[in-house]
């Protein structure tokens, strides 16, 4: 044996050993560990000293070189030759990106691996004893902007060389780009600047521009905006990619002409992202087009229409016409702009401020806005109201484009004065100077004064009184009276009589001319006579606060002072409405006196007569400032009307009665003659009778309305059809007026009587399995063990219970069936299964030519006896032993052309004298296809006693139904038993009939359907 061969050998297993022993390390240290042998093999393992990845694999671009480190494990007593990879994958770093690779200094060669692959090599000098080399990787700094760059380095196998890879057989770098990231901006191609005019149909080009060219291709993300659109180019927001080595790319905007007439539109394309370019704010990231129209003429909006609207009037509303003279490309509203005097909302409203004009409509299109005027009641002068067309992106206003309408004011211009031209006060009192409107108006009116001292024993302005010499009054906007307090100054001085006497003059307005033209009343001067205060001024009241009278007479109404005058004191009463208006009185005089010397003075007042029916109604007489006296406490007097005219009647009526269920009907309310209300009448009614509300018909109490003007009104309602027969049962509603403050009842009530829509029920069978046909009997097949049903029904449903009888005669028989328990409906005899015992037999010796040609046999654990046939006997019998002895059966008895014929003739031999053992029952059973029979036994159990569910006595016995309100069907359910006898005859049978109802008013019976036969055929295999 080679003594090296031992040696390297031994070197291995103790390697192998002290592995084994070593300490678990770190996943990736066990790795390296593993795959590292000890020195003096003769195997070496090479690998990079650093993983796929670390914290400084990054480098330069622009360092000129970088170390790359290799190492040796296992033998270095030898020199090895290592094969580097330098592999050229996509998004990678190539051969290009690299300038040397040299150990040492020595630049290796790098070999092409083409054209098996596309990677380049080198290979690796180790000398003896070295355990590391570097390689210095030269980078090839250029001037492209590449993004980083990775470079990946691979240990190969170097063919014919014993070495191994170790742990780290791949290295890879980054090659970080020195080069800075190129701007992306737009431009017209072929020239310089961010914007464009083209026409029509014309084709715009643009470029997408790099400030350097970039290794690798550049997407540029493009947005659309501005007042073109997709209609009219066809550019939309998308992505550009700039191919990599390019610094350009042309996006060409074809422009589409059309035939519409429209303002110049404006494309905007902005640069909103970019991957792999910057977007530098100093650079054209927006490019504007703008797209020329190339039709003639111009889509030209103008406004036409009346020039007058009147607050009041066949003018109170104008409509105007804004024309289109042209057709637009897309839906549009133009705007109106409202101007003038006049206030929308206050003085006049417009119905729209939008005007729409649809796509490709037609030209000239016509719009209608309407111009309504407010009637406010308020003086405002001559106002206007512009309306101006405004201009939209498709079009532009035409002539003419603005109208102004001359808002007509319905009120009479203003007109300030005093209430009165004379008035009493006296010292240390507050007099209130009544000042009035005859309008209201929108704004403050002014009214210069001065008092007039040239007046005999005039009063001294500023010393009798708090008013001075002159100076201005003021009627706010809006209102139409007002009360300026003049304190009368307490002097004492013994002045009595003294006249203050106030003019007015220059009315004026912020706005309104007509404040100045029309401004001042007739009462333009008021003298108020001052008296001292020792002297109290009489107090002028009504005697009574009120009273009451009826139509057609009169009312004396006093009004007295608490002391006697020298002179006449004239006074004036005024009227104030409450729910009485001027129609309701007549008479009255509004001025009045006291005559000198008197205390009192009466008026009367006539309450008219009229012939209508109304509520009680009220109205006031009020004492106005009285000019010599003061008003006292009682100033107002109350008149109650007490109306004498009788109230309407109310009639109640049914236009149709009776109505038939499923129908509708009408319930007349309505005004007896002569009767003439002021009002709409509300009538309240109720429903009652013996019919159901919601059941039987829809009517129910509530109120209805009689309007002012109308003599009638009607409550429709619908009567259920519910299906059911009533019977003799009356159904009614009674619709019952409630009395009321408003009208008198007349006829109170209308009652209706409902007719059944239903005839009388009729009952009769309906199982599916009769025919009920006239020439032949009804019945009903069913076989030993079915369960029978019978099914009857009515033909509508009632709203009562119902009991049908239903006689079941039992000597009914078309066979030989002799008794008939009705109790389980069964033939013959009820049967119960007992026991099930085997078949005995002495002898089963059936021969073919002196041979066997039968097995009998028991199966184990089965009730019956199987015998099976080989061949047609020739002789032999077959003998069973039954109870009252042995019955025989011989071979002519059951002889047939083949084996199977022969076992089918023994099943029909047996069951054909079933009936020889009466407490037993046999049958014989042959498959098809077979040559065996087996034979069964049954020992039978007799029930006589079961007829608890009829009443009455054989052959006729009773059962009764009840079928319940509102139910129309019902059913008769039981079972035939098998009693496992084979009868000869074809069925035996029974009858049902259905006799009665217990109300024949309500239910008849259907005499085509009034009884069935219940046929029971046996199951047992006859011959």
């Amino acid at each position: 044996m080679n003594k090296a061969f031992l040696v390297w050998t031994f070197i291995l297993l103790l390697t192998a050993c002290n592995v084994a022993e070593q300490t678990p390390l770190p996943e990736k240290e066990t790795q390296e560990a593993n795959s590292t042998p000890s020195l003096g093999e003769n195997k070496a393992y090479f690998s990079f000293d650093r993983p796929l990845y670390y914290a400084g694999h990054f480098w330069s671009e622009s360092s000129s070189s970088n170390a790359l480190r290799i190492t040796r494990t296992g033998d270095d007593l030898s020199e090895k030759t290592v094969k580097v990879q330098l592999t050229q994958n996509s998004n990678q770093a190539t051969i290009t990106d690299i300038t040397t690779v040299s150990v040492n200094g020595d630049t290796l060669t790098l070999y092409s691996g083409l054209p098996v692959d596309s990677h380049y090599y080198v290979y690796v000098p180790f000398p003896i004893n070295e355990r590391t080399v570097d390689l210095d990787i030269g980078m090839n700094n250029d001037a492209d902007y590449e993004l980083d760059e990775v470079l990946t380095f691979r240990l190969l196998l170097n063919e014919g060389s014993e070495y191994s890879i170790g742990s780290y057989q791949s290295a890879t770098r980054t090659i970080v780009d020195d080069e800075s990231s190129p701007d992306v901006y737009l431009q017209t191609t072929g020239s310089t600047g961010a914007s464009a005019t083209v026409l029509e149909g014309a084709t715009a080009s643009i470029d997408l521009v790099l400030t350097a060219p970039a290794l690798f291709p550049v997407k540029v993300f493009l947005e659309l905006s501005g007042t073109s659109e997709s209609v009219d180019h066809n550019f939309y927001t998308q992505s550009i990619t700039i191919p990599a080595g390019q610094t350009t790319h042309q996006v060409d905007i074809v422009t589409n002409s059309d035939s519409y007439s429209e303002p110049t539109e404006r494309a905007t394309i902005t640069i909103v992202s970019s991957d792999g370019a910057n977007l530098n704010a100093g650079r054209d990231l927006v490019y504007d087009l703008d797209i020329t129209d190339t039709s003639s003429g111009s889509n030209e909006v103008s406004i036409s229409g009346p020039l007058i609207v009147d607050e009041a009037g066949p003018t109170k509303y104008i409509d105007l016409s804004v024309t289109l003279n042209g057709v637009v490309d897309q839906n549009i509203n133009v705007p109106l702009t409202l101007g003038g005097s006049a206030i929308e909302g206050i003085d006049y409203t417009i119905t729209t401020k939008q005007v729409f004009f649809p796509k490709d409509g037609s030209s000239p299109a016509v719009a209608t806005v309407r111009v309504s005027a407010i009637d406010d009641n308020v003086f405002e002068g001559a106002e206007t109201i512009d309306v101006t067309v405004g201009s939209t992106l498709e079009t532009i206003p035409g002539a003419p484009n603005t109208i102004s309408i001359s808002l007509t004011d319905d009120e009479l211009s203003p007109v300030a004065q005093f209430e009165g031209t004379s008035y009493i006060t006296q010292e240390n009192e507050t007099f209130y100077l009544p000042l009035s409107l005859n309008n209201a108006i929108l704004e403050p009116i002014t009214l210069d004064f001065n008092v007039d001292v040239g007046v005999t024993n005039p009063a001294t302005p500023g010393s009798d009184s708090q008013l001075p010499a002159s100076g201005t009054f003021t009627i706010p906007a809006g209102q139409t009276r007002i009360l300026v307090p003049i304190l009368i100054h307490q002097d004492a001085v013994f002045d009595n009589n003294e006249t203050l006497r106030v003019v007015l003059s220059n009315p004026t307005c912020p706005t309104l001319a007509a404040c100045a033209a029309t401004g001042l009343g007739a009462n333009d001067t008021i003298d108020i006579l001052i008296k001292e205060e020792g002297e109290q001024l009489p107090k002028l009241s009504f005697t009574s606060t009120g009273q009451t009278g009826n139509e057609g007479t009169t009312l004396t109404i006093t009004a007295e002072v608490d002391k006697i005058s020298q002179l006449d004191q004239p006074f004036t009463v005024a009227v104030y409405h409450a729910s009485a208006n001027a129609s309701d009185y007549s008479g009255l005089v509004t001025t009045q006196q006291i005559n000198a010397g008197d205390t009192s003075t009466s008026f009367t007042v006539d309450l008219t007569d009229d012939t209508l029916d109304e509520y009680t109604e009220q109205f006031e007489i009020k004492l106005l400032q009285p000019n010599a006296m003061i008003l006292g406490d009682i100033s107002k007097h109350t008149v109650t009307i007490i109306d004498q005219d009788a109230a309407p009647i109310i009639d109640v009526a049914a236009l149709v009665d009776p109505v038939l269920e499923g129908f509708s009907g009408t319930v007349q309310f309505s005004l007896a003659s002569g009767s003439s209300p002021v009002k709409n009448l509300n009538i309240a009614y109720t429903i009652t009778g013996t019919s159901s509300s919601g059941l039987d018909h829809n009517l129910s109490s509530g109120t209805v309305t009689l309007p002012l003007g109308q003599t009638t009104v009607n409550v429709p309602f619908d009567v259920f059809d519910d299906s059911l027969h009533e019977g003799a049962v009356s159904e009614t509603i009674i619709v019952t007026t409630t009395s009321s403050n408003d009208f008198a009842i007349g006829t109170p009530s209308a009652s209706i009587d409902i007719t059944d829509a239903q005839a009388a029920a009729t009952a009769a069978f309906t199982s599916n399995d009769v025919a009920f046909t006239a020439d032949e009997d009804d019945y009903i097949d069913v076989n030993e063990n079915d369960l029978v049903s019978i099914s009857f029904a009515l033909s509508h449903a009632l709203t009562s219970d119902i009991d049908l009888t239903f006689t079941v005669d039992d000597t009914y028989d078309s066979g030989n069936c002799d008794t008939l328990n009705l109790g389980n409906i069964s033939c013959a005899q009820v049967v119960d299964y007992g026991s099930v015992p085997s078949v005995n037999y002495s002898s089963c010796s059936f021969t073919t030519g002196g041979s066997s040609s039968v097995t009998c046999q028991a199966p184990m654990g089965e009730s019956y006896t199987r015998i099976t046939f080989s061949d047609v006997p020739d002789s032999g019998s077959l003998d069973l032993v039954l109870a009252g002895g042995t019955y025989s059966i011989s071979d002519t008895d059951i002889t047939g052309a083949t084996a199977e014929d022969v076992a089918q003739n023994l099943a029909d031999h047996i069951n054909d004298e079933s009936n020889i053992e009466p407490s037993q029952e046999h049958y014989a059973h042959h498959p098809p296809g077979t040559a065996y029979v087996d034979i069964y036994s049954y020992d039978l159990n007799y029930d006589t006693d079961l007829t608890s569910i009829l009443t009455g006595t054989s052959p006729s016995r009773e059962l009764v139904v009840t079928i319940p309100a509102g139910k129309t069907s019902g059913k008769i359910e039981f079972k035939a038993l098998k009693d496992d006898f084979y009868e000869t005859t074809e069925y035996e049978a029974f009858s049902v009939t259905l006799t009665s109802s217990s109300d024949p008013t309500l239910v008849s019976i259907d005499p085509n359907k009034d009884s069935v036969e219940v046929r029971i055929r046996d199951l047992d295999t006859g011959p």
